[in-house]
Parts: C-alpha cells; structure tokens; sequence
C-alpha cells in the first residue's frame, strides 16, 4: 500500500502460491476487492488462505468498513475478526492506509512482518509477531 503527499492511495499484492493447489486455481491476489482494493480513501491488500480472503471480500469489506468509522485500525481489525470467527486462526493477514497517511496490519497468523514509512523514510510503525 501507499500514500503519496495529495492523499492518492494505491495498494498492490503478490501472491506466495499454494502448494498442492488444484489446476486452473486463482487465488486472491488477481480479485480486486478480495487481495487487494483501493479507491480515493484508502487502500488495503491481503494474504492468507485465498478461498476464506474471496469468500469475505476482505479488501473491499475493509474499505467500506473505513467508510463507516474513519479509523483505520477499525476497518484492518474488524473484517478480519469476522474472517477469523468464520474460518479460524492461521488463515490470514490485512494492511490497510489511509489517504490521511494512517497505516494499520492485522493477521490471525503466528507472524506476519510489517512495516509503515513516514515521508522521510523512517519507520512510523511496525509490527511482526503475536503471542501464541
């Protein structure tokens, strides 16, 4: 994800891949509004278990979350919460900004690195493990 200094946000996503996946499968990572979404107010990717990110929409799910509350953090923790209570732990990780520059990650996972960079390139925010 990123911000530039008029507020313009933009969120990009790659995938790891599944192993053992069926043929022909396609993962989160291609569908906007499930790994990744961004419109004039925000702007989030996510990683994880592509048929439970899908399922939830998360991406856009997050976004219309931020719409509602205008707290980021609301729109990361709330959506995954709902992924989390459908499909359990271990299934997925979401970042989100704002136009207003605010950063937030969340995931149901053991780890999941993350970093947000103020404008001078200096760390603002950083988060990698939960306890177990």
């Amino acid at each position: 994800m990123a911000v530039d200094a008029e507020g313009v946000t933009a969120a990009a996503v790659s995938t790891g891949g599944v192993t053992l996946k069926l043929p022909g499968r396609v993962g989160d990572s291609p569908i906007v509004g499930a790994g990744l979404y961004a419109d004039a107010r925000t702007a989030f990717s996510a990683t994880g278990v592509g048929e439970y990110i899908i399922s939830v929409g998360l991406s856009l799910r997050a976004a219309i979350t931020y719409e509602a509350k205008g707290d980021i953090v609301a729109a990361v923790e709330e959506p995954l919460s709902l992924l989390t209570r459908l499909f359990g732990p271990g299934t997925a990780g979401l970042i989100g900004v704002s136009a207003r520059g605010e950063a937030w990650a969340s995931f149901n996972t053991k780890a999941m690195p993350w970093a947000a960079l103020d404008s001078a390139g200096k760390r603002a925010l950083m988060q990698d493990l939960k306890e177990a």
